[in-house]
């Protein structure tokens, strides 16, 4: 085997592990992102007492709602839909850890099918709504009994008092999607992508990528503009949160979301402006060939350098640190 083709295929066999590193990194890197997404999820509806659909035979004076994480009321709270069409707010809402609410009613509920409607705050700031309904009794005798009651005589009630009753469908229809969700979404999956490009990007740069000056220059920038591209996830991302938990601008960085969407801000900005594109020339490794065959590389190896001195590789040094820095504050 001469000693280029045995420099071609030490070369080679170098960079497949090379490659698989960056293949590995970038995994992981999804991997870090899904995870923490799942890990932060918003907190959401864990169950009901009576649940959804029940039916059941004695009027309910206690619903509890519980959640799958601590939360605040927001909005209109808990209020429910008699089976007269009435709207009524708990006689109280009461809770020990902020996940189980307590729901008393007085007159209890009876008579017929009752909506739920809630609206918390979760401890991001991130609002959430939900509904359900179940039974309680006979809901046709209990209509047919509302109905005739003197206080819900169709013919005698006046027009402010039809309009004051809501239907069924209409009170369980909640938006499950915030103002601002859209935004703060967009925002997010320009984030992720670039922070999981510009991470594959560096990693290759560092590991793998040969070639000239101009070449390298080009991936840097690349990585610097990925870096730009963070920071307009962020700002947007952030928006998005502060709609949502209805804060100020200048205040919504105080919620985990918001403080989240700010350091991805500021990693991007750090990557942007602080990665940098420095080279040496490429070397050959030669320790573990004979003295003849050293020889004769580092011949060819000094006629290749005086040929194309242009072969070069990205050093990563201390003019990167603010960058890499960063890239930590990024993934975290």
């Amino acid at each position: 085997m001469s000693a280029t083709t045995y420099s071609m295929a030490s070369s080679s066999a170098r960079s497949r592990p090379a490659l698989v590193v960056v293949v590995g990194m970038v995994v992981a890197l999804i991997g870090i992102t899904i995870g923490s997404g799942v890990a932060s999820a918003h907190t959401s509806f864990g169950s009901s007492n009576p649940a959804d659909g029940a039916v059941l035979a004695e009027p309910v004076d206690e619903i509890l709602i519980a959640f799958t994480n601590p939360a605040t009321e927001a909005g209109d709270g808990f209020v429910v839909l008699d089976p007269s069409g009435q709207v009524r707010a708990p006689s109280s809402v009461t809770t020990d850890d902020g996940t189980v609410f307590r729901l008393a009613f007085e007159p209890p509920l009876d008579g017929g099918q009752v909506g739920v409607r809630w609206s918390v705050r979760a401890g991001d700031a991130h609002p959430i709504e939900g509904s359900f309904a179940f039974t309680v009794g006979d809901a046709t005798a209990g209509a047919a009994s509302a109905a005739a009651a003197p206080g819900h005589d169709m013919s005698s009630m006046s027009a402010e008092e039809m309009a004051a009753m809501t239907s069924m469908d209409e009170f369980l229809a909640v938006d499950q999607s915030p103002p601002g969700e859209s935004l703060a979404r967009i925002g997010r999956l320009v984030s992720f992508a670039a922070i999981v490009l510009g991470i594959g990007a560096i990693a290759f740069a560092a590991t793998t990528l040969r070639g000239s000056r101009d070449e390298i220059d080009s991936l840097i920038t690349a990585v610097r503009i990925l870096g730009g591209v963070l920071v307009v996830g962020a700002i947007v991302e952030y928006a998005g949160v502060a709609r949502i938990a209805d804060d100020a601008i200048t205040s919504a960085w105080t919620s985990s979301a918001g403080f989240a969407t700010l350091l991805r801000a500021v990693a991007g900005a750090m990557i942007a402006f602080g990665l940098a594109a420095t080279t040496t020339p490429l070397r050959t490794r030669t320790r573990a060939l004979s003295a003849a065959a050293r020889a004769t590389v580092l011949d060819e190896r000094t006629d290749r350098v005086e040929a194309d001195p242009a072969i070069r590789r990205w050093t990563p040094d201390r003019s990167s640190v603010v960058a890499f820095v960063g890239v930590g504050l990024a993934v975290v």
